[in-house]
């Protein structure tokens, strides 16, 4: 559930999260949904970033669509530790 929510994330919010913060949003969503909770705000802090797990299984089917996509539809970039990776345009 944790890599999973981290990964609807980043699919549907734009957020680079990582496993932790799927877990924590998992578990605030859990306590939202409780009807003692109804009309109340639930907090979160998303405890970990992304930018680790890109090369791990959290973002494997955005790595494989991005791969399947030909190199004209893609742009180059090139992350921190200097890796050229292929990203789809924005």
């Amino acid at each position: 559930a944790a890599v999973a929510m981290a990964a609807r994330l980043a699919r549907e919010e734009g957020l680079l999260t990582g496993i932790s913060a799927g877990a924590a949003v998992e578990a605030a969503v859990g306590l939202a949904r409780k009807p003692e909770n109804e009309g109340k705000l639930v907090v979160v802090i998303i405890p970990s970033f992304g930018e680790r797990y890109l090369s791990t299984v959290l973002f494997q089917d955005i790595k494989e669509e991005c791969e399947a996509m030909k190199p004209n539809n893609r742009i180059k970039v090139t992350d921190v530790a200097g890796r050229e990776v292929f990203v789809p345009p924005l």
